[in-house]
């Protein structure tokens, strides 16, 4: 073989590596669209204002629980979380626990960056209570776990003021809406509740 030909095999190789790795995050992602199941979670959005990006509201679904395995010390981690099947009363999907590694049959998401504190911080001291005391009462509080999920979702900057203002109404709330499948999610979907 010259040169050349050895040339364009390599670029050929080279192209047929780009298209294979393209074509395997658009496979996955059709997957979990097809085969996922629909899990809702609460989430909180904010309006910030960004010199780059104009206004916008930013939401941020709210995956947490406070079974957390004792394998998983305090900070950031990897971790999964157990995802319940059948919804709550309030139709959102309840998160059963956080482990280091999937352990059970189930629904699992993740690795996720993920968050991990006890549920009491120093602004709950109280007035009379001795740090000590109130050490104590933090390591014996429980701890939450608290899942970073690799989407936001971003409104466009024409319906974001008139958003924030649907969800600062007493009682109204956003659904994040995802698809879960083999340890991946995709956000497919947000909704306002009045």
């Amino acid at each position: 073989m010259n040169r050349r030909t050895l040339y364009l095999a390599a670029t050929a190789v080279f192209f047929v590596l780009q298209l294979a790795v393209i074509g395997s995050v658009i496979v996955q992602g059709n997957l979990v669209l097809a085969r996922g199941v629909e899990c809702r979670f609460k989430a909180t959005g904010f309006d910030p204002s960004d010199p780059l990006r104009g206004r916008y509201v930013r939401f941020e679904a709210d995956v947490s629980t406070t079974a957390v395995d004792e394998a998983l010390s305090d900070n950031f981690h990897k971790a999964y979380f157990q995802l319940s099947e059948t919804p709550d009363a309030a139709g959102l999907t309840p998160v059963l626990r956080c482990a280091a590694a999937p352990t059970a049959e189930g629904l699992w998401i993740g690795p996720l960056e993920t968050y991990i504190n006890h549920t009491l911080s120093w602004c709950d001291q109280e007035e009379n209570e001795t740090d000590e005391a109130f050490r104590e009462r933090l390591e014996n509080s429980p701890r939450l776990a608290r899942a970073e999920l690799p989407e936001k979702f971003y409104t466009p900057e024409n319906v974001a003021p008139e958003l924030e203002r649907r969800l600062r109404r007493e009682g109204a709330f956003a659904v994040a809406v995802y698809r879960v499948y083999k340890g991946h999610i995709l956000l497919t979907d947000l909704q306002v509740v009045p």
